[in-house]
C-alpha cells in the first residue's frame, strides 16, 4: 500500500521526464515541469524558470544538457527506493538535472579540452558547484536545491569540494546526485580529461583519467 500510495501522488504531477523529450525536438521544453500538490507553495522558479534554464543548458552545450537529463533519469530511481516524501523528492529530482547549471558560466573550450587539464584549469573547472548555486539561489529556489547543486562534488571521507564535508554531513540531495554523476562520467565519459597525481614508478608517468568533476 505504502509503494502504490507513492506511485499514485507521483502521477499527480508532471515531471520533468514527461515534459522533456531526450532527442532534438524543441517543443517539450518550453512546458514547465509542474508540481500539481506543492507548486502554490513554492516560490517563482518553480512555477516558471525552468524551462529559461533548460534551454540555457541545451543552447549552451548539448553534452552538457544530455548530462543533465541522465543523472536526472538516474537519480529519480534512487529518491523513490528511499520513499522520501514526494516534495522533497521533486526538489532533489530537479537538483539533479540542474547540478552542473554552473558550467555555462564557464568558457566550452574548457569543457570540450581534447588534453589533460592543467591545475589552473581544473581549479577553474570546479568553480561550477558555487556559480550554479548562487544562479539557483538568485532565482529563489529552495535551499533543498541549491545546498545539493553546491555540495555535490563532495565525499563521504571529507575529500570533496569545494567545503570538505564528509559522511552524512553531505545534504542527502548531494550524496544521491553524486552517485548518479559517478555512473553517469563511468558509462558515457565526461568530454574534458582532469589531473591526477602520477602512481608510484620509476618514470612518474600516468595517463589522464576522467571523473566526476
Amino acid at each position: 500500500m505504502v509503494r502504490s500510495g507513492w506511485q499514485q501522488r507521483r502521477a499527480n504531477r508532471t515531471t520533468v521526464q514527461e515534459t522533456l523529450l531526450i532527442g532534438s525536438k524543441p517543443e517539450p521544453v518550453e512546458t514547465t515541469p509542474v508540481l500539481t500538490d506543492s507548486a502554490q507553495q513554492e516560490p517563482p522558479l518553480l512555477a516558471g524558470g525552468f524551462a529559461h534554464l533548460l534551454r540555457s543548458l541545451r543552447e549552451y552545450d548539448g553534452q552538457l544538457y544530455h548530462h543533465s537529463l541522465h543523472v536526472y533519469l538516474l537519480t529519480a530511481p534512487l529518491l523513490q527506493a528511499l520513499r522520501l516524501s514526494v516534495h522533497e523528492s521533486i526538489l532533489i529530482e530537479l537538483a539533479a538535472l540542474f547540478h552542473d547549471l554552473g558550467k555555462v558560466a564557464l568558457p566550452r573550450q574548457l569543457l570540450h579540452k581534447a588534453t589533460a587539464l592543467t591545475a589552473e584549469e581544473f581549479a577553474q573547472i570546479r568553480t561550477h558547484c558555487l556559480k550554479g548555486a548562487l544562479l539557483l539561489s538568485r532565482l529563489q529556489a529552495p535551499q533543498v536545491m541549491v545546498r545539493a547543486v553546491y555540495h555535490h562534488h563532495e565525499r563521504w571521507d571529507g575529500h570533496g569540494y569545494p567545503t570538505g564535508l564528509a559522511g552524512e554531513a553531505i545534504p542527502l540531495g548531494a550524496r544521491l546526485i553524486a552517485i548518479s554523476d559517478a555512473f553517469a562520467v563511468m558509462t558515457s565519459g565526461r568530454s574534458y580529461q582532469v589531473p591526477r597525481p602520477p602512481p608510484p614508478g620509476p618514470d612518474g608517468a600516468s595517463a589522464p583519467c576522467r571523473h566526476p568533476v
